[in-house]
């Protein structure tokens, strides 16, 4: 049986929460007690990429919620794995973004990209990879 003193409390909780990373702090403001829970803020995402006449394009689409952080952006060399480039970006819910790599930057060899999610722990895997060296 619950005691009635916890049954206001739990009806009149308002949680303001903040998400750091994996860990998300909620604040209960009647009693000032401090809440801290476990959230993990999946990266949800598409990956399509292509070769044109301009080069290798990509383009990603956000399917999940709103990203809580920035992630960066890292485009690689396949043969070496070697970083060409990195941004940083935070998309929003349904939000893409495309992009060329041209052949001046790719020097005919495959290229790929990683989305690293700085709030969300994942293997290194790269998420596409484009050979367009013999598209011509």
């Amino acid at each position: 049986m619950i005691k009635n003193n916890f049954i206001p409390m739990a009806i009149a909780v308002a949680m303001f929460v903040l998400s750091y990373g994996n860990l998300a702090f909620a604040k209960e403001y009647s009693s000032g007690t401090e809440i801290a829970s476990l959230q993990k803020s999946r990266l949800i995402i598409e990956v399509r990429s292509k070769c044109t006449s301009e080069g290798a394009v990509f383009s990603i689409i956000n399917s999940g919620e709103k990203w809580p952080q920035p992630a960066l952006l890292k485009l690689f060399n396949v043969e070496n794995k070697a970083v060409i480039s990195e941004r940083r970006l935070r998309l929003a819910n349904r939000q893409q973004l495309s992009f060329t790599v041209s052949d001046k930057i790719n020097k005919n060899k495959a290229v790929a990209i990683w989305l690293d999610p700085q709030w969300y722990v994942r293997p290194f895997k790269f998420d596409a990879e484009r050979d367009c060296s013999g598209f011509n």
